[in-house]
């Protein structure tokens, strides 16, 4: 009989990467050239043999399988065939690698890079770099290859009382790691999983997000992924915003969760 705890699946219906999870730093990030990165090994041989991934992902080596697996299928997929008609197989399975999810946070690829995409110290971007370096190209690249997304987008954030505090009026803002979003307000408070009096739904206007469509574990959930390059700024003051919810009487949004305008400073994210 195996020891290891039964999964704890969420409440809500969205994947794990779409609920709320805090952004614990919004200071600017120091850029990396990603591109500039010249890969040895290919994507999935990349995640099963790298020190640094396999000690953070134990569970690697399935997640490698599934991938491979993901990818086979997509060859019979006519819609997906219309996002990969311009990128190769190393860059099709960096999509699907991030968007794997096997019910829990720790040791998920998606949570342990973003973890990493958030260090802003010196040693930690030297250590994203020698673990998730090749990863990264393969990903920027692969979502380089899709349309671009532009238009309103939500989010939701846990911690309302702190994004107040930190989001001031006008402060340039960077979370530094991929943000997951939706075109669909019902989605953003799908993710709040029980926690709705203490959460905020952010509303930005981006102009360069990536859809991920069927090149996803989840091809439902129609997710508007944000570059960790993305920076933002706070649009409208924190009053305009309820009288908004007020107005709209929960038919915009729920009227007791706060609304942060936001517009994308980059002209490309990717």
């Amino acid at each position: 009989m195996s020891n290891k705890e039964p999964i704890q699946q969420p409440e809500s219906s969205v994947p794990l990467r779409l609920l709320l999870a805090a952004e614990p730093f919004i200071s600017a990030v120091p850029s990396a050239k990603w591109e500039d990165l010249r890969p040895v090994r290919h994507l999935l041989e990349e995640l099963r043999t790298n020190p640094g991934i396999r000690a953070a992902c134990p569970d690697i080596e399935s997640i490698a399988n599934d991938i491979e697996f993901k990818a086979r299928d997509l060859l019979y997929d006519e819609e997906a065939f219309r996002f990969t008609e311009q990128m190769d197989q190393d860059c099709l399975q960096a999509i699907l690698a991030y968007t794997h999810d096997a019910g829990q946070k720790q040791g998920s690829l998606y949570f342990e890079l973003n973890n990493c995409l958030r260090e802003r110290s010196p040693e930690g971007r030297a250590g994203l770099m020698l673990t998730w370096g090749d990863f990264m190209h393969y990903f920027l690249k692969g979502l380089s290859k899709l349309e671009p997304v532009s238009g309103v987008v939500y989010r939701g954030l846990p911690e309302k009382d702190a994004v107040v505090v930190q989001y001031k009026v006008g402060r340039p803002i960077q979370w530094g790691a991929f943000s997951s979003t939706s075109r669909a307000k019902e989605v953003a408070k799908r993710s709040f999983a029980g926690d709705k009096h203490s959460a905020i739904i952010l509303k930005m206007t981006i102009t360069s997000g990536r859809r991920l469509g069927p090149l996803s574990f989840f091809p439902m959930e129609d997710e508007i992924l944000l570059s960790p390059r993305c920076r933002f700024v706070a649009w409208l003051q924190l009053v305009l915003c309820l009288i908004v919810c007020i107005y709209f009487s929960g038919l915009f949004i729920f009227s007791f969760v706060y609304v942060f305008l936001f517009f994308c400073l980059s002209p490309t994210c990717i």
